[in-house]
């Protein structure tokens, strides 16, 4: 959904690594931050694609787990990740 409302190529909006830089960045734009969730990861990156920056993408290894290791990620969060991406868009 979020590349195809920002036109953007990505792969894995909720990979929960994000790193930026700080010259580069409006820092504003991350204390406006409104997410308390899994969330987070739409609306930074819509905020982000919003004010024109730059997403780069680097691979990681990793092990996904399950419920019982810990997997909190759920339907419920990818419906919030939905009405995030979409009132980022319309209330940009």
């Amino acid at each position: 959904m979020i590349n195809v409302l920002y036109g953007a190529k990505l792969t894995d909006v909720y990979t929960g690594y994000k790193l930026f830089n700080l010259d580069k960045i409006n820092v504003d734009l991350l204390k406006n931050l409104k997410s308390e969730g899994f969330e987070f990861e739409a609306e930074v990156t819509c905020k982000i694609l919003q004010n024109k920056g730059k997403i780069v993408e680097v691979p990681i290894n990793y092990n996904p787990r399950n419920k019982e290791e810990g997997k909190h990620i759920g339907f419920k969060d990818a419906v919030l990740g939905f009405f995030t991406i979409l009132k980022c868009y319309i209330f940009s």
